[in-house]
């Protein structure tokens, strides 16, 4: 019995580490196509990362926004700066994963970006994006 029990334990433990690192791996995932979107420039593609609201900092001015709102906003942020590059050199954290990186744009602007990505009970999803000028 006590042997059914060490096993039981094992198992939840194993179970409990797999669940973590599947958490991490989507997290991850989703970080790498948020990039990729940002890189594009499309602001629906990002969108499809956000729950039912989002908070933005776009150039100083912040606030929560709605999912279809949040896409209208970056969807006019991509209009008037068309961009010619993004860069990521900065990735990280726990619950909340990171990645900050550098927008350069066609008119030879740049900016700072950095999304931040929570694990929720079904997927990894856009809670934070801050904008701002370099």
């Amino acid at each position: 019995m006590k042997t059914l029990k060490t096993l039981t334990l094992i198992c939840l433990l194993f179970s409990l580490k797999a669940s973590a690192q599947d958490a991490e791996k989507a997290m991850n995932d989703a970080l790498t196509k948020i990039c990729s979107c940002v890189k594009d420039g499309n602001a629906t593609c990002i969108g499809t990362y956000f729950g039912t609201s989002v908070s933005l900092d776009l150039l100083g001015s912040e606030n929560m926004y709605g999912k279809e709102q949040a896409i209208q906003e970056l969807k006019d942020f991509s209009s008037k700066y068309k961009v010619k590059h993004f860069a990521t050199p900065h990735k990280g954290g726990q619950q909340v994963k990171y990645v900050v990186g550098t927008l350069s744009t066609m008119g030879g602007e740049s900016f700072r970006v950095s999304v931040f990505v929570k694990q929720n009970e079904a997927s990894a999803q856009v809670q934070r994006i801050i904008i701002e000028k370099e």
